[in-house]
């Protein structure tokens, strides 16, 4: 095993100025393999990237609240099929949308074709969107007021997969049956057990130094956002979290171990099967439209063609290819150009971290896929 090849491949990124910096982990079952930092965390003081450094994850956040439903489906507090709305009620009886105008926000609906249930939303198949990947929402929520979880439903629960605001519900259900916010749970059943002690919502203030800048690619140049005095709180089950590499690594290798890590059991080896066999059955995650492009291109890698577990997207690639994951392996992302997989098969998961937007900017996905190839070139 040579990772070599890592420190060459992102190094040559940051020396091009094509990214400001990152921060890169790779890990086995039982240990960290790699890991790396390159360029700078704040490039107006000349600050240079460290291995704590720490990142705003977002959509990365979702993997953390499905772990969270699927504890509790354990337990036998909700259920899979269980309607949402026993939960929270006004999800009762939806409505999906079937036609809107465009220049008004007004639109149409009818009653959907069933309740909205928990296997709905840990898939993505309950009909919401998101404001930066569904023209029809962002209209409607700009023309409206109303969040996405308020509008109708984009098609009947069941019936397509579409990335939305799904985890931000069950992050709401979970807060219901607990009786205690997303950070306190997390905290108390995840964080905590796994050691995980820079991943959360409330960034303490001794924490704030390590947070690193955020760019934006205007007219192919990268320009540093102004450090705030303070970071902002979002508690969201979809959204909201800080954290680095190394602490998500850490949490990548509960998955790769069927629910333990360091002798902590998280979840039972039935239901880490569950989140990372496909869910979805003959859909498939669909390529999505950038809507607002200085916040999101079209997404993902895979679109058209992979299929979704219970919180992660499934590679449906055939055959072996000795540079890329196997078939099987399971991803996410988050909108500041954070991403991760993990390969059951070879037994490797990898964590990139940049804080670079738009979200899928051509050149980040560039890194993110050299930077595949370099691991798997590591590996052997």
């Amino acid at each position: 095993m040579n990772m070599d090849g890592i420190d060459q491949f992102l190094g040559s990124k940051v020396d091009r100025g094509e990214i400001p910096g990152a921060t890169a982990v790779v890990a086995g079952r039982d240990r960290i393999l790699y890991s790396g930092t390159f360029g700078l965390r704040d490039a107006a003081n000349h600050v240079s990237m460290t291995p704590d450094d720490i990142f705003e994850i977002f959509s990365m956040t979702k993997p953390f609240t499905s772990v969270l439903v699927m504890m509790l489906i354990e337990e036998g507090r909700i259920g899979m099929d269980q309607p949402v709305s026993d939960f929270l009620p006004s999800l009762a009886k939806p409505e999906v949308i079937t036609g809107f105008d465009e220049n008004t926000g007004s639109y149409e609906t009818r009653p959907a074709d069933g309740e909205i249930t928990v296997r709905h939303l840990l898939t993505h198949t309950a009909g919401f969107g998101y404001i930066f990947f569904s023209r029809a929402v962002n209209v409607m929520t700009r023309k409206t007021g109303r969040p996405a979880t308020e509008l109708p439903l984009l098609f009947d629960p069941g019936t397509r997969w579409m990335y939305g605001p799904n985890t931000r519900v069950l992050g709401k259900a979970v807060e219901k049956l607990t009786g205690m916010t997303l950070e306190e749970v997390l905290r108390e059943r995840i964080w905590g057990p796994l050691g995980l002690h820079d991943t959360c919502y409330t960034l303490p203030e001794e924490k704030y130094g390590r947070l690193v800048t955020t760019h934006r690619r205007k007219d192919g140049l990268l320009v540093e956002d102004t450090r705030g005095e303070k970071p902002d709180v979002i508690m969201l089950g979809d959204t909201g979290l800080y954290s680095t590499a190394t602490d998500y690594a850490a949490f990548l290798r509960l998955f790769l171990n069927a629910g333990t890590l360091g002798g902590t059991r998280i979840l039972s080896e039935e239901s880490v099967g569950m989140m990372v066999r496909n869910q979805i059955g003959g859909l498939v995650v669909e390529m999505l439209p950038g809507v607002i492009p200085d916040m999101a291109k079209s997404f993902p890698i895979g679109g058209g063609r992979d299929k979704f577990g219970l919180g992660f997207q499934i590679s449906a690639g055939t055959g072996d290819d000795a540079l890329h994951r196997s078939p099987g392996s399971c991803s996410w992302a988050g909108m500041k150009n954070t991403f991760f997989w993990f390969d059951l098969k070879k037994g490797v998961a990898a964590v990139l971290m940049m804080h670079v937007m738009p979200f899928y900017d051509e050149v980040c996905i560039n890194v993110y896929r050299g930077f595949e190839e370099a691991v798997y070139e590591g590996l052997g």
